[in-house]
């Protein structure tokens, strides 16, 4: 066999292009997934998205923010109570609903992260005109990789700002 010392050369450069191309895309590809990452989102925007999408009537958006073993779960005073779990679940419940339902809206008034938490004053609205009604409710939503894996309802109330006005204390009972 005879050997081309000029071809062996041209092969080695080309190989080098080669390699130092292959490891600049994974330097690239390895800094686009880390941006990714961080801009993940917090916690925060994903239950903001989550509830973006139920507006919006975007079930497969709102699952794509869900783990598999999503569970909605419903506390009172007697304790709680798992009212459907797993994403399939969600996906059956969301589609009955927006079937039947063209103007419930929902909004978190307040809301803040702690940790893989969200906790905030949920307000559903619904109806048109003078029959718009509204509750508020007390939502804590559990998430795991930036998917929500619980979301907890507790009873639902009067929105702070449609309470009833109460009288002021009497500082004189508190003696």
């Amino acid at each position: 066999m005879v050997r081309n010392p000029g071809r062996s050369c041209q092969l080695s450069k080309a190989i080098q292009f080669c390699c130092a191309a292959a490891v600049c895309m994974i330097v690239q590809i390895t800094s686009a997934l880390a941006d990714s990452e961080q801009s993940a989102t917090s916690n925060l925007d994903v239950v903001d998205r989550f509830v973006a999408a139920f507006n919006a009537r975007q079930p497969s958006d709102m699952l794509s923010l869900c783990n598999e073993d999503f569970r909605w779960v419903s506390v009172d005073a007697a304790g709680a109570s798992v009212v459907l779990e797993g994403k399939a679940a969600l996906r059956s419940s969301l589609l009955e609903m927006f079937a039947s339902d063209e103007q419930t809206s929902s909004a978190l008034v307040e809301r803040f992260e702690s940790g893989n938490w969200v906790t905030g004053l949920e307000r559903a609205t619904w109806g048109a005109g003078d029959a718009k009604k509204s509750q508020c409710s007390i939502a804590v939503y559990e998430l795991r990789d930036y998917r929500i894996s619980s979301v907890w309802y507790f009873p639902s109330h009067a929105c702070p700002d449609e309470a009833p006005a109460s009288p002021p204390a009497d500082v004189s009972l508190i003696r």
